[in-house]
């Protein structure tokens, strides 16, 4: 009986502390939510937005949250499911923006993200004390108009960027691939930077003013600049 006891004390004391642990929920789209950022709006920390295999043409925003945005190689890690599941921003903005000091829980899996443009980072941009996880993405088609045509990040900013492909990227500055500057770190696993282009300088990938890179198994290949 007291051991009974104990553990419904042990299980009450933890929905206080972690109450949002207990409620996780899975949001799929387009099946519950339309969009994937009707769907981001809708979620809490913790929870998980479960994406159909299709061409979403959006331009995302993770609005500070700690949650996973994924297709379904959340479910069987079929990495089918990475050039089947497309983000397009449509050439309006750049297609994912990590804007409000998102952490190591704040993770994009699973997606080809094209047909992004912005001045920095066209793909993806990771901007100050932004640190996501940016896992078994395509990330390809994108342009900046100044650094980091696939994935642009500075300002403190330690994102961790794993099994992933970067290229056909373009930017009019430095880092066709993959740029930074200011005191920042990106942490590359298992990555492949190839056929990007920059007018000026760094074609693959391209760092200034504090900006370092952290690599691991990185094939970086068949880039190209006029500079």
């Amino acid at each position: 009986m007291k051991t009974c006891k104990s553990i419904m004390i042990l299980l009450v004391t933890l929905s206080l502390m972690v109450p949002h642990l207990l409620q996780a929920v899975v949001i799929n789209v387009p099946e519950d939510i339309e969009t994937i950022q009707g769907a981001i709006q809708a979620s809490e920390d913790g929870d998980v937005v479960l994406v159909a295999p299709g061409e979403y043409d959006e331009n995302l925003d993770f609005l500070g949250k700690a949650i996973t945005v994924t297709s379904h190689i959340h479910l069987d890690d079929n990495r089918d499911f990475i050039e089947n599941t497309i983000i397009d921003g449509g050439r309006r903005d750049c297609v994912v923006a990590f804007n409000n000091e998102e952490g190591r829980n704040s993770v994009l899996r699973g997606f080809t993200i094209q047909n992004g443009i912005q001045d920095c980072g066209g793909g993806i941009d990771c901007q100050r004390l932004s640190s996501p996880e940016l896992n078994d993405l395509l990330v390809t088609g994108n342009e900046a108009r100044g650094y980091g045509g696939g994935i642009y990040f500075s300002f403190r900013t330690t994102p961790l960027i794993q099994r992933t492909t970067i290229s056909n990227n373009r930017s009019s500055f430095g880092g066709g691939g993959v740029a930074t500057c200011f005191p920042s770190s990106g942490q590359l696993s298992h990555v492949i930077i190839s056929n990007n282009f920059a007018t000026s300088r760094g074609g693959g990938i391209y760092s200034e003013s504090g900006g370092s890179f952290e690599m691991d198994h990185v094939l970086i290949a068949d880039n190209s600049t006029n500079g």
